[in-house]
């Protein structure tokens, strides 16, 4: 029996558009960003998939909204999938968290798996914290097909687990915007379909994209 799930990075978000520590923030998705998860709809549009879930953050929600038509089913919000708690870093640049924040930016090169930033979460602790949403997730849909929206820790997170790559090495897969990770799982054994899957967009697609998403609002 398989299980198909893909792994969803929300589209460009403004935050990222802006290269600030993103985390949990509730940050727009860019025109870009909306583009970007439209065209992961049109990757996703020959499959039959069972459930949608995503992170409660704003661009996730975003992006797994322009999935539900293709994919025929309502997001399901699950905070277990939400990206690193960053705490005072958040919405930061990197410039300006080590003017604001030097302990914390030394911290986290110091002991990245463990160092914790006023507010925020220890690597570690997130990483426990999604592999038991992935457990829990892989048992409620044993032998379908489910999408995950997420950012790209998670993402690199579960890829490790599946692997054995070690934590701290997480960072060495590339998880783009806009990207689908499909993960094929016989009982225990992954399979991995693919790793950040991207479609190449013109200035014509994040145009329309726009415009279905203003005239989406004025209606």
């Amino acid at each position: 029996m398989r299980t198909s799930i893909w792994l969803v990075r929300a589209g460009q978000s403004r935050a990222n558009a802006e290269r600030r520590f993103h985390g949990q923030a509730d940050s727009p998705l860019t025109a870009l960003g909306s583009a970007q998860s439209a065209q992961v709809a049109v990757q996703l549009r020959r499959q039959r998939i069972d459930a949608v879930y995503c992170a409660p953050q704003r661009a996730t929600v975003q992006s797994a909204a322009l999935l539900a038509p293709v994919c025929r089913s309502t997001p399901v919000i699950e905070a277990g999938w939400a990206d690193q708690g960053l705490g005072v870093l958040t919405g930061l640049t990197r410039a300006a968290a080590h003017r604001d924040w030097p302990q914390s930016m030394a911290d986290r090169l110091r002991d990245p798996l463990d160092a914790v930033a006023p507010g925020g979460e220890a690597l570690a602790t997130v990483a426990e914290r999604i592999v038991v949403a992935w457990q829990q997730l892989v048992t409620r849909h044993r032998g379908q097909r489910v999408v995950i929206v997420t950012q790209a820790t998670p993402i690199q997170i579960i890829l490790c687990a599946l692997v054995g790559t070690p934590l701290l090495q997480h960072w060495s897969w590339r998880i783009d915007n806009g990207s689908s990770t499909c993960v094929d799982l016989y009982g225990t054994t992954p399979i991995i379909r693919c790793v950040n899957a991207t479609t190449a967009l013109v200035r014509a697609d994040i145009e329309a994209t726009q415009r279905q998403t203003d005239d989406d609002a004025s209606n």
